[in-house]
């Protein structure tokens, strides 16, 4: 549940040696970024290699929109796609889909700088998103921002002057004190004012979203905890499986917290 740790990258189930094919000169709108719903509406995309979480209750549900998102989590400057139609024949590649019955399945593609990316939206923004399109949130900031890493929440929330849950289980939240090298390098994080994700040991929430100053701490929300109490589906409405807070920076700020929902989906 908002967890891609155990991903090596989502296009590698399907990009290997054999199946990549670029083709040349196409005709221009044929690259365009397709939008996603389309994709796989009337495209042939074909995400089923993803499993359940990242296929059926992440990619089919991005909105018919047009944007890129990180070829990979967890690395600290990750190369963007979006699909294509299968008519783009340059810079694009054919994947072999292996689930798709389209005999003409979606390419797809690298996005050059200027295009639309999910990662330009401030946290703020990604949330409001979210909840719009009824997305997960702890899911999407993986697929949006770059990563911090090496290290994970524990290791870096001194930095704030936070400290973690005590109701968290200590092999998840003891730290060795912060090291003046990781200190610098969030500095620098802080100086240039650019979103960053900050992952868990465990692959599941709580994540950290580093903004400028602001850091604001993702984890399961009151919400799910009362889905589990009533014995309700969790991902009927998955755009409340996750809050959002700030931890600091904020004129106003909440203490990091745990949830007995962290302990159920561990």
């Amino acid at each position: 549940m908002g967890s891609a740790s155990r991903w090596t990258s989502p296009l590698a189930f399907f990009l290997t040696a054999s199946a990549l094919k670029v083709q040349e000169n196409p005709p221009r709108a044929a690259c365009d970024c397709l939008p996603w719903k389309t994709a796989f509406a009337s495209h042939g995309a074909d995400c089923s290699k993803w499993g359940e979480e990242g296929c059926k209750r992440y990619f089919m549900q991005l909105p018919d929109e047009t944007f890129c998102l990180n070829v990979e989590t967890h690395l600290s400057d990750p190369q963007q796609w979006c699909y294509v139609s299968s008519e783009c024949q340059k810079d694009a590649v054919a994947p072999v889909w292996g689930a798709s019955n389209n005999p003409h399945p979606a390419n797809w593609k690298y996005c050059d700088g200027g295009a639309r990316r999910l990662g330009d939206f401030k946290i703020k923004e990604l949330v409001s998103w979210c909840k719009k399109n009824d997305l997960e949130i702890g899911f999407v900031v993986q697929f949006a921002y770059p990563a911090l890493q090496h290290f994970t929440v524990p290791d870096v929330v001194e930095f704030w002057g936070l400290t973690m849950p005590e109701a968290m289980p200590m092999e998840q939240r003891l730290a060795a004190p912060i090291m003046p090298e990781l200190r610098e390098e969030l500095q620098a994080h802080v100086n240039s004012s650019k979103t960053l994700f900050i992952g868990s040991r465990t692959g599941h929430p709580p994540y950290l979203v580093l903004e400028g100053k602001q850091a604001y701490w993702i984890n399961f929300g009151s919400a799910l905890l009362k889905k589990f109490l009533r014995g309700e589906d969790i991902w009927s409405e998955p755009s409340k499986l996750n809050s959002v807070r700030c931890v600091s920076g904020c004129p106003k700020t909440v203490a990091p917290w745990w949830s007995i929902a962290n302990e159920k989906v561990q």
